[in-house]
């Protein structure tokens, strides 16, 4: 989405996103249809068998005051909490994109139950009337197989960087959407769309905003309960990084910029209070002790890692969008640049499985363009790693995903 965006704005143009939401996504698959359409898409036939025994023989029960009711069958739907209830749903409704663009002059991305359709136009009017023209065949298309979308959950944003955009946005947002039966307008404030608090300027300054004051008071009530039963560092450090970094870094891979020198100080105020957590240390430490002594990396290669491992999984997608956004991304904003130059210049990864940070890796590939090299190097570092790691396996890819 925010590739697409910035690419309009390169063009001039402006860009308009409808997010629209499932109604009792899961409960409404139809079964039948369901193991049909796996067939018809020519689905291994031992997962669609799999898939069928999954959805047979349900039943549910409702607990009443402690008093169990009378049990009854279910013949729809995927059961709720299941891992391979979103996978199924995601088959279910895999038709809708490729179908709605067929007609309309837009984009559709999907999660799980969480679709947004992304339009581009000269203005507000030429957007508008494209979102509306994807609700429409949206709808069409979900009432067909007895899905609904939920409009009172549906919201739209406008992103534009055009100048004097603060003084022509306030008409703007007055553009209504039709959406089944009722209206919806572009959002005056930042709207957040799987986890990710988009302005309409997309510099995700919001989003940022949001994750450092929620880790701030987590890492407060940590370091309160951390003093009061006198935790051993090891685990202050591994409850830090899950329940205060996690929060902190999420969706930091599409807003990092090195150039961001502001964002990258708050993070690393952050970590240096994490870090004092851990060891208990003075406020006078210094800071690279500070960080080495807790096993605690520096913002920039945090950042930078997370941004690598995001361009790994592109590359190594199934989708042909993400494919085509790995090999050819439209835009210049922070994220696509990394994608660029990951992709143009090669990389240097540690490997699939991702050392925590401090740990030195086992496995580490290095993209040579020569196969000759690269042989004599892999052999030259397995040699120099043997004594200490142990008898085992190295794997080479020359495309660099392992």
């Amino acid at each position: 989405m925010v590739d697409r965006a910035d690419a309009a704005w390169m063009d001039g143009n402006i860009t308009g996103v409808l997010l629209m939401d499932s109604k009792a996504a899961f409960p409404s698959v139809a079964n039948g249809r369901l193991v049909n359409g796996m067939k018809a898409k020519h689905i291994d036939g031992d997962i669609s068998r799999w898939t069928k025994s999954f959805l047979s023989e349900r039943t549910v029960e409702m607990i009443i005051k402690g008093n169990a009711m009378m049990r009854h069958p279910v013949e729809a739907g995927v059961p709720q909490g299941s891992p391979g209830s979103p996978i199924v749903f995601a088959i279910y409704t895999s038709g809708l994109i490729k179908w709605v663009e067929e007609y309309v002059s837009a984009e559709g991305l999907s999660f799980v139950d969480d679709l947004g359709w992304v339009a581009t136009g000269s203005n507000v009017n030429q957007v508008v009337t494209k979102l509306e023209e994807c609700a429409a065949k949206s709808i069409e298309w979900a009432s067909q197989r007895g899905l609904q979308y939920d409009t009172a959950k549906t919201e739209a944003a406008l992103f534009t960087r055009r100048r004097g955009y603060k003084k022509h946005l306030e008409p703007t947002l007055t553009a209504k959407i039709r959406v089944g039966d009722g209206f919806i307008r572009f959002n005056k404030q930042a709207t957040r769309w799987l986890g990710v608090w988009m302005d309409t300027r997309l510099t995700f300054k919001e989003h940022h905003n949001r994750c450092m004051k929620t880790a701030r008071g987590d890492k407060a009530r940590l370091r309160t309960l951390t003093k009061t039963y006198g935790v051993v560092p090891e685990s202050v450090r591994a409850v830090q990084i899950a329940c205060v970094q996690a929060v902190t870094l999420y969706g930091s891979e599409v807003w990092w910029d090195p150039k961001d020198v502001g964002r990258r100080e708050n993070l690393q105020l952050l970590l240096n209070g994490q870090a004092r957590s851990i060891l208990g240390a003075l406020p006078t430490t210094p800071r690279g002790a500070l960080m080495r002594q807790a096993g605690l990396s520096p913002v920039p290669v945090i950042l930078d890692s997370r941004q690598q491992r995001f361009t790994t999984r592109l590359a190594n997608s199934c989708s042909n969008k993400l494919q085509e956004l790995h090999q050819k991304p439209a835009s210049g904003a922070p994220i696509c640049r990394a994608v660029k130059k990951e992709h143009n210049h090669g990389r240097t990864t540690e490997g699939m499985n991702w050392p925590a940070p401090g740990e030195e890796p086992v496995v580490r590939t290095i993209i040579l363009d020569d196969d000759t090299a690269a042989k004599r190097a892999a052999q030259r570092w397995a040699r120099e790693k043997e004594a200490k790691v142990g008898a085992g396996v190295w794997m080479w890819w020359t495309d660099g995903s392992r």
